[in-house]
């Protein structure tokens, strides 16, 4: 979390070189995390990818159901459908993630701290 709030207090600074900085440090963390917990770091960005690619063809789909299209659409529509399609997400993978997990992080992480 330490390096979290460090790239948060870079960007509010206005910063750029100590925001590239924070942000590889933080990089380097979440790979670690990883690793402590047993997870091939090469695999999280190709789900992030999937889960990405299936929330914009679910924006697509709506904006098309809607009579609009991604052209169409205001920047801020696509960001309200894409935080509420995000949201769905999370209400159906939220029990999935009540498994233990935050308890085993505490006690396993703390050292991972730059």
């Amino acid at each position: 979390m330490e390096e979290a709030y460090k790239v948060v207090s870079a960007i509010e600074e206005g910063d750029d070189e100590n925001l590239r900085e924070e942000l590889g440090d933080l990089l380097f963390t979440v790979v670690n995390l990883g690793r402590l917990m047993n997870i091939d770091p090469t695999l999280v960005p190709n789900g992030t990818n999937q889960k990405f690619i299936a929330r914009f063809h679910e924006l697509e789909k709506r904006l098309e159901d809607s009579g609009s299209s991604v052209e169409a659409a205001t920047l801020d529509t696509m960001d309200t459908l894409w935080n509420r399609i995000k949201s769905e997400d999370n209400k159906i993978n939220y029990s999935a993630s009540r498994s233990g997990y935050s308890t085993i992080l505490i006690g396993k992480t703390k050292h991972l701290l730059l």
